[in-house]
């Protein structure tokens, strides 16, 4: 990371040397309140917007069942609801932040969710997720990524954003390919874009 906001660059770095999931909890709960001015304005996220482009790309369905896995405060049902899609849950598994993307009146419903504890929710069904930023480094290792599956319909969209630096060194890269080479996904796309504008 060069160039940007100072503050945007300690910001980021803080969240990357995250190494455990009661670290990754307990700076998510901290911070929730400042989240989207120091992610919008200081970091200038991008990621959300552009995922749900891509995503809607693949989604025509406009009334389609859509889970936003790890929600946070709610970025990407942000941008769904901008794009038309009415029937949008959302899932995280730090309550303060869940309070924040409750606010903004974008979700059908929230729900408590521990992504690398999918069993957590058992029955339910949808049509596509969307899941942007949640997967990587300390949050959720691409083990998980398998565990997601069962709540999307055969056929589903699963569209995910993951930063660069998990695509090798994390190893999101080899678990998609090997995914889809054992025939468990099809893979789609696999773009490359902008993940922060500013830091």
């Amino acid at each position: 990371m060069s160039g940007g906001d100072p503050e945007g660059r300690a910001f980021l770095e803080h969240c990357y040397e995250l190494k455990t999931a009661h670290e990754v909890r307990a700076f998510y709960e901290r911070h929730a309140g400042a989240y989207d001015v120091v992610l919008r304005e200081t970091v200038g996220y991008v990621a959300p917007e552009i995922t749900a482009r891509i995503f809607a790309g693949h989604v025509e369905d406009l009334s389609a069942r859509i889970i936003d896995l790890g929600c946070g405060t709610g970025f990407a049902g942000e941008a769904l609801r901008m794009h038309g899609y009415s029937c949008v849950d959302g899932a995280d598994f730090a309550e303060p932040m869940l309070r924040e993307a409750r606010a903004k009146g974008v979700y059908r419903e929230l729900l408590t969710l521990d992504l690398n504890d999918p069993s957590a929710l058992p029955g339910l069904r949808y049509d596509a997720a969307i899941s942007v930023g949640s997967f990587g480094e300390a949050h959720i290792g691409p083990g998980a990524l398998a565990g997601v599956l069962p709540f999307i319909v055969s056929g589903g969209i699963f569209c995910v954003c993951v930063n660069e630096r998990c695509i090798g060194e994390i190893g999101f890269g080899a678990k998609f390919r090997e995914m889809h080479e054992r025939g468990a996904v099809e893979i789609l796309s696999f773009t490359r874009h902008p993940y922060h504008a500013k830091a």
